[in-house]
C-alpha cells in the first residue's frame, strides 16, 4: 500500500482549482524551481458499492401441494439488493469536456424477493373457512458485468455525468419458490426451483452522476482520488423460463478509487535581487461581549523620507516704504490704449483629466494578443495619475501582478507575465517613483478569471492587476 502525501525538504504544495500542485523550492543558485504537477490522461483503480433492485413483469414459478391447481402461480412484482465490485480503467483529458472509461464488476451478486397477492383457498383444509395463501420467490444471480461508458464534464469542479452500455455475463445462480399458508399460524415451505434458468447473457445501460471530491498527491508522481457516484441501470430481461418476463430496474450507488500518473512541467524563476516582499496583513481580536475580528489590519511601515538639503528661506517681512508723489500740475491723465481684435482672442485651456486613485482597489488593463507586452495605451493615463499620487503620499506603494493565457509553454507563460509587470514598474520608475515602493510579480496563467477555451475568456486572462497600498 502506498502512503500519501511524501514532504520535500524546503518545499510548498498548493493545489489549484483544476486540480494542480506546485512544488517551490529555492535553489543554490537563489533560482526559483516550480515543478507542476496537473492531472494525468489516463486513471485506472477499483470500484465497490451496492444497488437497490426493482423488480417488474411476470415470473412464473410452479404450484406446490397440496394445492388441487396445477400449473404455475404468476408473481408480478418484487424487489432486492446485491453487491459489486471491481476494476476500471478511465480517459480523461485535461480541460475537455467529454472523457471516457471501462468498468468491470468482477463480483456482481443481485438477490431478487418476489411474491404473489394473498390468495383464498378453502378447498385446501374445509375445516378452516380463513384459510389462505400465497407464493413466494426468491433467486441469486452472479455476473460479470462490462460497461464502457462516456463522461461528460459540467460546469462544477469534479461534478460529472455518466452514460454507457452493459454487457452482464452470468456466472451462476440458485433460487427457491414455495408457499407461505396461512392457517392459524403461518406456515412456509420453500423448496429449489429447478425451472428457474436465468438468461446467460443481458444487454443494457446506464445513465448517473459522480463528483470528484478529493485528490492527493502520492510519492513518484502518483495521484489518488476519490469519487462517489450513482447510476441508474436497467436492461434486457431477467429470466423467461417457464414463459416468465422477469425484468429489472436497479441503482448503483457506490465509490471509485483511482489511480494517475501526473504530467509533470517544470520551470525556473531567475533571482531578482530587486525584489522586496509586500507587506503582510495581521488580524486583530478585540473583546467586546465576546470575541469578533472587525478586519484586517496592515502594520504600521516606517516612513522613508527623501533627505535633500537647500537654503533656507527667510519668512517675508512687512516694511514701511514712503511713496512721493509729483505735484498735482505734472499729473497726466491716463488715456486708453487701443487694443485689437487680435489681442481680444485668448486661448482655452483644455483641463487634463485627472484618474481618480483609489486605494486597495484593483485595476485591470488587458492586453490584446497573447504575445503583447507593451503597456495598453488606455493605462497611460492612469499610470500618469498615480505616479502624482504617489508622490504626494510617501508611505504610498503599489503591487503590479502580471497575468497570461494558456498559449505557450509554461516557462513561456511566466516569462511573459512577469515582464507585462515590470512594464509598467519600469514606466513608473521613469516618472520618479522609488523601486522601493514599486512591488512587481508575474502568477502566468495560473490566476485565470475566465475560460481560456474562448477567444474572448482568453482576452480577459491577458492583464495586468495594479493595487495601491496606503
Amino acid at each position: 500500500m502506498l502512503l500519501c502525501l511524501v514532504s520535500f525538504p524546503a518545499t510548498t504544495f498548493a493545489q489549484s482549482s483544476i486540480g494542480e500542485f506546485r512544488e517551490i523550492r529555492v535553489l543554490p543558485s537563489l533560482d526559483t524551481s516550480v515543478r507542476i504537477r496537473r492531472n494525468g490522461t489516463w486513471w485506472f483503480g477499483a470500484m465497490v458499492g451496492g444497488m437497490g433492485n426493482y423488480y417488474l413483469g411476470s415470473l412464473n414459478v410452479p404450484r406446490l401441494g397440496p394445492d388441487p391447481k396445477n400449473g404455475v402461480v404468476e408473481i408480478t412484482s418484487g424487489d432486492g439488493s446485491g453487491l459489486y465490485a471491481g476494476l476500471l480503467l478511465q480517459f480523461q483529458p485535461l480541460n475537455s469536456y467529454f472523457g471516457g472509461g471501462l468498468r468491470v464488476a468482477l463480483a456482481d451478486r443481485r438477490v431478487s424477493y418476489g411474491s404473489t397477492e394473498i390468495l383464498s383457498s378453502p378447498a385446501i383444509n374445509p375445516n378452516e373457512t380463513d384459510s389462505s395463501l400465497n407464493y413466494l420467490s426468491k433467486a441469486i444471480n452472479n455476473y460479470i458485468a462490462i460497461s464502457p461508458e462516456i463522461r461528460f464534464n459540467l460546469a462544477s469542479e469534479g461534478l460529472h455525468l455518466l452514460g454507457g452500455l452493459d454487457l452482464e455475463l452470468l456466472v451462476s445462480s440458485n433460487a427457491s419458490s414455495g408457499r407461505n399458508f396461512k392457517n392459524v399460524a403461518n406456515i412456509t415451505h420453500l423448496q429449489v426451483d429447478t425451472n428457474y434458468k436465468p438468461n446467460p447473457v443481458r444487454f443494457g445501460g446506464h445513465i448517473g452522476i459522480g463528483l470528484d471530491i478529493f485528490s492527493a498527491s502520492l510519492s513518484s508522481g502518483l495521484r489518488f482520488r476519490l469519487c462517489p457516484y450513482i447510476t441508474l441501470n436497467s436492461g434486457t430481461i431477467v429470466t423467461s423460463s417457464l414463459n416468465s418476463s422477469w425484468n429489472t430496474i436497479f441503482a448503483r450507488f457506490g465509490m471509485d478509487f483511482k489511480f494517475g500518473f501526473d504530467e509533470i512541467k517544470e520551470t525556473i524563476l531567475p533571482f531578482d535581487p530587486t525584489y522586496i516582499e509586500p507587506p503582510h496583513s495581521l488580524a486583530s481580536i478585540q473583546w467586546e461581549k465576546g470575541i469578533s475580528v472587525p478586519g484586517l489590519q496592515r502594520p504600521e511601515r516606517l516612513a522613508v523620507a527623501d533627505i535633500s538639503l537647500g537654503a533656507i528661506e527667510a519668512p517675508p517681512v512687512d516694511v514701511p516704504v514712503e511713496v512721493s508723489l509729483p505735484p498735482t500740475d505734472e499729473v497726466k491723465p491716463l488715456v486708453n490704449p487701443t487694443i485689437t481684435a487680435e489681442e481680444t482672442t485668448k486661448p482655452v485651456l483644455t483641463e487634463k483629466k485627472v484618474p481618480k486613485i483609489t486605494p486597495g482597489k484593483t485595476e485591470i488593463f488587458y492586453f490584446s494578443t497573447s504575445t503583447s507586452l507593451s503597456i495598453p495605451p488606455n493605462a497611460n493615463s492612469y499610470l500618469d495619475g498615480l505616479a502624482d499620487y504617489l508622490k504626494s503620499n510617501p508611505g504610498a506603494t503599489v503591487e503590479i501582478v502580471g497575468h497570461t493565457d494558456n498559449q505557450g509553454t509554461e516557462a513561456e507563460l511566466q516569462q511573459l507575465s512577469m515582464d507585462r509587470a515590470l512594464q509598467v514598474r519600469t514606466y513608473l520608475q521613469k516618472k520618479g517613483i522609488p523601486l522601493r515602493r514599486l512591488y512587481a510579480s508575474g502568477k502566468s496563467s495560473f490566476s485565470s478569471i475566465a475560460s481560456n477555451r474562448t477567444e474572448a475568456g482568453r482576452k480577459r486572462n491577458r492583464r495586468v492587476e495594479i493595487v495601491v497600498n496606503p
